[in-house]
């Protein structure tokens, strides 16, 4: 018989022989240190076969300790498995302590196959170490706990046990990359932290989104608040919610006994100490929660800061949603503004780190600023990325951004395996979910770019009483967030990443098709009720409303353009019209109405009547006037045919607003006052405002008739004023100021240029800015100042720019001879360089350079 040689407390310790000799030599001295018995294969002698020796060593042993790092071991001829994982099975009915070695790039396949079906039986936790001194450590103190409760029974009472004392304070672990960003972020945990009343902070967000970075950052930062220390416990590995207290009483050294619980343990070690935990990854062990708030009510000195994609739900509890990283607002911003942005220094970072040679200049800036736009802000995607610039350009990789799922995988190794791919990360997400809240998740896919509850009854018909209770628990569990308001209405979005993952769910239940005719339909009801009526909603809650819904609108138009269904899209085109001209959505109505009119005989005379109104009204504001006049004359014509008045006399109106342009002034009076006569006779007030704004103005500017122009206008902006309608006076006002302009009033145009801004701040609409800008930059000119001209000239370009805005052609003239009467007194250079200032001032700032006018 083979014996082994004592007959004490017998711990065999499994590992490859070549690859872990110093950390061998650490663990049979943690257990020597013991007093027990290390049983290592090479130190038997070998008048038997190798697996004959293991196995009668392993079946007189009591302990089995497992040490793994990248080889798999021998696999003998007449074996299916190596040595290694045939000594772990063997020791099914021992306790058995696991320890992988990290970080393992070259990690045999095979073991790591191993390795995940062991997490998967959760029968057996592991921990994980980088050195041999962090082994040694681990072993000594694990086995003590599992002394004292395990080997607590008569037969073996004669053995001694060391005491191994609770280690009290610990250190952060250093991260192994720089730690980049996240100022205000680090600053509001903190914060929360360091109120007394704070006894648990929860830092949400979906996996990749880097609450782990950000917990661990505030622990390094506060842990001198804490004159007991900290511990962290990465709960990753704790298979059981029943186990994270042990994890926990581990993390702290504390030995468990036969006759209390791990939580008991810990309520005796914590009750008197200022100390702060931080449990990381607590969504799958969700059970432990109602441990905690016992702990944390037993506790009164204890603080607890949690990372979990899953909010816990106890009394006290503090929550922090971690947001993506800060992204440019656009590709088009000067480089040094790209440049500080956070997403883009992570990206930077995390290539050069990866050996790419990537330097951010004005070639690459607008890419990088594109590429961290696509994804989002969300750190693990961007570092993803980054690393593939070792083996392509950012310009190739955001060409085969097309499927950020497929592309963006091969994450560190020292990462579990659900953290290496994004599609890892949600999926590991979506598999906690229950059936409900997976079929709702599936159909909030239609949605592009948030939804409200309404739209959810409306398009998703989620299962239970609302759709609160849906969306409520998708914001639980990090899928779903809150994207402020829309007036007095809530508004809910997911991040593009995790909506293509629920698109292929939605595909997998087979309902791509009927929840998208169900969103087009909504939306569409949505773009009808908001088009404005003596008794509806005001233009301000309008646009509000609608701009926040654009991507719903153009993803439904783009339904009605394939099912086909051109007398729809046209429903949704006419519904628009106003916020699309508002905001200069022109070149994409153009679009629209381009692919609707190729339909021929499926729209009826008065949906063409319509279509061709906003074609030809678009392209009038893009300068094609011989476009834009044959397109009036179709609508105008079917229009009457069909006993529109209104449609007719707007679309008289944009022929004779084109016939003022091209200098036949007689006739374009005749037909925009014609117009506009009917209009005010019908009492529509906005469509008779939009010509006197628009048609007549530009009438009786051309005339000379400047203090008619004035007075019609002042008259407007007064009923504006009356009516409560902000954005319809804030347009006047800009048009007022232009006619004072023209009329050489300087001074009231500046006042209601400066009112105009005013007010488009206090409705948080700056699309009207970069109109006012430009006419400062004239008022600029005319008293002398072309420097700040050329400034103010710059900053309305950026504004444009920066919320895709086009210039309407007969404004795009009076601009460009501002800026030709800049570059006569600036030179070429000193136009460009203050034109450059311009571009780089904020709105704020450029307000204030244009209030600080003479």
């Amino acid at each position: 018989m083979i014996r082994t040689p004592d007959q004490r407390l017998r711990v065999f310790i499994s590992s490859t022989l070549k690859e872990l000799g110093e950390e061998r030599s650490r663990a049979r001295d943690a257990v020597n240190q013991l007093h027990l018995t290390p049983i290592l294969f090479e130190q038997g002698a070998r008048p038997h076969s190798p697996a004959a020796l293991y196995r009668a060593y392993l079946d007189q042993s009591h302990v089995f300790i497992g040490i793994y790092w990248q080889q798999y071991g021998w696999v003998a001829q007449d074996m299916d498995i190596s040595g290694l994982e045939d000594e772990y099975r063997l020791a099914a009915d021992k306790p058995r302590l696991l320890y992988i070695r990290e970080p393992a790039p070259d990690r045999d396949p095979r073991l790591t196959k191993m390795l995940d079906q062991i997490k998967r039986d959760g029968r057996t936790s592991y921990k994980r170490f980088r050195s041999p001194s962090e082994l040694g450590t681990l072993i000594e103190e694990d086995l003590a706990l599992l002394l004292s409760e395990r080997f607590e029974g008569p037969s073996l009472a004669g053995i001694r046990r060391a005491e191994v004392p609770a280690r009290g304070a610990s250190t952060v672990p250093a991260p192994p990359s720089r730690f980049i960003g996240r100022e205000s972020e680090i600053r509001a945990v903190r914060e929360l932290l360091e109120r007394p009343a704070t006894r648990l902070v929860t830092l949400t967000g979906l996996g990749g989104i880097g609450k782990t970075r950000l917990a661990l950052k505030v622990a390094e930062d506060i842990q001198d608040r804490f004159p007991d220390g900290l511990a962290i416990v990465p709960l990753e590995d704790v298979s059981r919610d029943t186990l994270v207290m042990t994890a926990i009483a581990q993390s702290l050294g504390l030995q468990e006994s036969a006759n209390r619980s791990p939580r008991q343990n810990l309520e005796d070690y914590l009750r008197t100490r200022e100390m702060l935990l931080v449990l990381d990854g607590f969504e799958h062990v969700m059970g432990a929660a109602r441990d905690l708030a016992a702990l944390l009510e037993r506790c009164p000195r204890l603080k607890i800061l949690v990372t979990s994609r899953e909010v816990l739900h106890i009394s006290g509890e503090q929550l922090f949603d971690v947001p993506p990283l800060p992204v440019p607002a656009n590709p088009r911003l000067p480089t040094a503004t790209i440049g500080a942005s956070e997403a883009t220094r992570l990206f930077l970072d995390r290539a050069q780190a990866a050996g790419g040679r990537l330097e951010l200049d004005d070639v690459t800036a607008p890419i990088v600023a594109e590429l961290v736009m696509r994804l989002e802000g969300l750190p693990l995607a961007i570092e993803l990325a980054a690393a593939r610039v070792r083996l392509m350009p950012p310009a190739a990789i955001l060409q085969r951004l097309g499927s950020r799922l497929e592309l963006l995988t091969g994450g560190p190794k020292d990462l579990p395996p659900r953290k290496r791919t994004l599609r890892n990360i949600i999926d590991w997400s979506y598999s906690l979910l229950d059936d409900g809240d997976k079929e709702l998740l599936a159909r909030l896919a239609v949605f592009v770019g948030g939804w409200t509850l309404d739209a959810v009854e409306a398009v998703c018909e989620p299962k239970g009483p609302n759709a609160v209770d849906g969306v409520s628990s998708l914001m639980d569990k990090s899928l779903v967030r809150s994207a402020g308001f829309a007036g007095d209405e809530p508004r809910f979005s997911m991040l593009d990443l995790v909506r293509e993952f629920a698109l292929e769910r939605l595909a997998d239940r087979g309902e791509v098709e009927l929840r998208r005719n169900r969103h087009a339909e909504y939306f569409l009801s949505l773009a009808e009720r908001g088009i404005p009526t003596p008794k509806g909603p005001s233009l301000e809650q309008t646009l509000e409303r609608l701009t926040a819904e654009s991507g719903n609108l153009r993803a439904a138009m783009r339904h009605f353009a394939a099912r086909p269904a051109p007398n729809l899209a046209v429903r949704m085109a006419w519904a628009l019209w106003d916020c699309w001209w508002l905001r200069s959505r022109l070149s994409e109505s153009v679009a629209w109405m381009e692919g609707v009119l190729e339909a021929g005989d499926k729209l009826s005379p008065e949906e063409r009547a319509e279509a061709t109104y906003v074609l030809g009204a678009s392209s009038f504001g893009l300068g094609d006037r011989e476009r834009a006049v044959s397109n009036f004359e179709i609508s105008q014509r079917l229009f009457r045919e069909g006993g529109d008045r209104r449609g007719a006399a707007l679309a008289l109106a944009g022929v004779g607003t084109i016939a003022v342009e091209a200098g036949d002034l007689r006739r374009g009076e005749e037909m925009t006052r014609e117009a506009w006569a009917v209009l005010q006779k019908m009492g529509d007030h906005f469509a008779a405002f939009e010509i006197a704004m628009f048609g007549l103005r530009y009438l009786l500017l051309a005339q000379g008739k400047f203090e008619e122009a004035i007075r019609l206008l002042e008259e407007n902006v007064r009923w504006a004023r009356d009516s409560g309608n902000r954005t319809l006076l804030t347009i006047g006002l800009i048009n007022l100021g232009m006619a004072q302009i023209e009329a050489g009033r300087n001074v009231p145009a500046k006042v209601a240029l400066l009112e105009s801004l005013n007010l488009a701040r206090e409705l948080g609409d700056v699309s009207q800015v970069p109109w006012a800008l430009d006419l400062f930059a004239s008022l600029a000119v005319a008293v002398g100042d072309a420097k700040r001209g050329a400034v103010l000239l710059g900053a309305a370009e950026s504004g444009r720019r920066s919320q895709g805005l086009e210039i309407w052609s007969s404004e795009g003239r009076r601009r460009d001879r501002t800026r030709q009467a800049c570059l006569a007194t600036l030179g070429k250079e000193g136009f460009a360089s203050m034109f450059a200032e311009g571009t780089r001032m904020s709105v704020e700032d450029a307000i204030q350079l244009a209030a600080a006018l003479p």
